[in-house]
């Protein structure tokens, strides 16, 4: 019965001009917004997907980082000794992938005069086939399920192709970092150690030339604009006590959901060394903070229009009851108490708002699934995302 008065009361012809173009304007504001808020959460949600597979290709799941003393500077000796006492007391399990590395701020300078700060990152040849290798994987992923797949399968040891590793003298260069500099596969460069623009004129400061390998696309903007890899111990050996340097370990994980916990049992089993243990999500607090920060707001907002268009449902139900006082009275006359009648159109206005949500709601998840489906090329490829995921 409720039904029967949802549609006479407030579609047909006898519900009145008024209170018939109210309702369908409610009902299509309802479902619009209700649509609008699935669809961009979904993106959002893909977008922080997208960015956290892409970060942890790159990313280890765990950093060891050795702190240094300043009344003790670091030698390589006590390195060594600390990076054993760490193997030693460290627990590591035996499926995780654990490689010293060392950071350090450079400046780097090409032969035609141009220069840009970047962090050089020293690692293993092994440390940086796996990282490639993730690299390659996650691009991968993004291009099959962009139905344009380009890059091919991938295996350990096969990043650099026919020319084989990475050797000594040679860097990989993010490619915002080359744009930058107009560097370009197999050009000569000039790394400086930054300390050396506080010596006293006449002296000449730390640099060392290497070679441009390869230029490195990692879709992560910290990384494309700023890094630069080399072989630790073969690469930038002048560098070895520059101010910036410092040395630890990295850790690969089998899954990342355990870091936390296994955070908490290195900090435990290596308590009392001079170490600084973080996580992925730790280095990279600011950035997630930012990212759920703006999906929250968006949401906020999205969700403020989804209830202004809601309580537009009240002035369809004033003007619908103000509209219909003779029908009230006749409902009443027939032996509908005063309570029936209010639950009979508070029934109206469930039905109206949950009409709404539904398709709203059908709409977002339908339109969503397609987007997951066919992805919509929307940006060149010069964007890290060219495709609304």
């Amino acid at each position: 019965m409720v039904w029967e008065f949802f549609w006479r009361f407030l579609f047909s012809k006898r519900a009145g001009s008024v209170v018939r173009k109210i309702s369908w304007l409610s009902f299509i504001a309802l479902t619009v917004s209700v649509a609008s808020l699935i669809i961009v959460i979904s993106v959002m949600n893909a977008l922080n997907s997208n960015i956290r597979t892409r970060l942890v290709a790159v990313e280890p799941h765990v950093v060891i980082e050795f702190a240094n003393n300043p009344e003790e500077p670091a030698t390589p000796k006590k390195n060594e000794d600390l990076y054993a006492t760490v193997k030693t007391r460290g627990d590591f399990g035996a499926d995780w992938r654990v490689y010293p590395f060392e950071m350090q701020d450079v400046i780097v300078r090409t032969v035609e005069g141009r220069f840009r700060g970047a962090a050089a990152r020293g690692v293993t040849s092994e440390a940086l086939d796996y990282i490639l290798t993730e690299i390659r994987k996650a691009r991968k992923v993004e291009e099959v399920a962009s139905e344009n797949p380009q890059v091919s399968e991938v295996s350990p040891g096969d990043v650099l192709g026919e020319r084989g590793r990475i050797e000594a003298g040679e860097v990989l260069v993010g490619v915002d970092l080359a744009h930058a500099l107009g560097i370009f596969e197999g050009d000569n460069i000039t790394v400086v150690a930054p300390e050396g623009l506080l010596l006293p004129a006449g002296e000449a400061p730390k640099f060392e030339k290497v070679l441009v390998r390869e230029i490195l696309s990692t879709h992560l903007q910290e990384v494309d604009a700023e890094g630069l890899f080399y072989l630790q111990d073969k690469s930038l050996q002048s560098f070895r006590n520059s101010a910036s340097l410092r040395r630890g370990l990295q850790i690969w994980l089998p899954a990342d959901e355990n870091v936390d916990r296994v955070k908490e049992n290195l900090l435990a089993n290596l308590e009392g060394l001079p170490v600084k243990v973080a996580t992925w999500k730790d280095r990279n607090a600011a950035l997630f903070l930012s990212l759920k920060l703006e999906k929250l707001v968006i949401g906020l907002f999205l969700s403020i229009a989804a209830l202004v268009a809601g309580f537009s449902l009240l002035t369809v139900m004033g003007l619908l009851i103000s509209q219909k006082r003779k029908e009230i009275g006749l409902l009443q006359a027939i032996g509908m108490s005063r309570r029936d009648v209010f639950f009979l159109f508070q029934g109206l206005g469930v039905r109206l708002s949950g009409a709404g949500l539904f398709l709203g709601t059908l709409i977002g998840l339908v339109i969503s699934i397609y987007m997951e489906l066919y992805p919509l090329q929307i940006l060149p490829d010069i964007y890290y995302d060219s495709t609304v995921p």
